[in-house]
Order: structure tokens, then sequence, then C-alpha cells
């Protein structure tokens, strides 16, 4: 998760924590361990937007792609700022 938003994560996520979250004090990312009993449980992270990265697992990523994909061809493509 993004340094500028760890208190709404955690409020909103930190029943998911496996572990507490890696914080080496520096940089622009703070690396947080989640579980969560089935895949779709993870839609959760989109709220956050690009505030959230999920390196793993792939069935997750595909999940939040396929979310990410269904609002694009609900809302169409981003025009211009919002």
């Amino acid at each position: 998760m993004r340094r500028t938003h760890p208190d709404l994560f955690l409020r909103l996520c930190g029943n998911a924590l496996t572990a507490p979250p890696d914080d080496g004090g520096r940089g622009e990312w703070i690396t947080v361990h989640l579980g969560y009993g089935e895949v779709h449980e993870a839609r959760s992270l989109l709220s956050f937007a690009v505030h959230v990265q999920v390196v793993e697992p792939p069935e997750i990523r595909a999940e939040l792609g396929r979310c990410g994909a269904t609002i694009t061809a609900v809302y169409g493509p981003p025009t211009g700022t919002p």
C-alpha cells in the first residue's frame, strides 16, 4: 500500500492481515501480507485504486483485473481529468 494511506487501509483491511505491515521507513510503499478465504474477498482492495498493488497470488491479480475490465466496459475508458 502507498505510505499515504496506511490508516484507512488498516481500518478497512486490517482483519485480513497475516503479519504486521513491513515498513522499511522509506520509499513510497509499505508491504502488507493479506489472507482471504475466497478470491472474491480481495475485491475490497479495488477501493484503493492505484494506492494498492497486488504482487501475488496470480488468481487475485486476475480477479482484480477482471473487475477493472468490467468497470471500464460499463463506464468507458477514462477521458480527461476528474
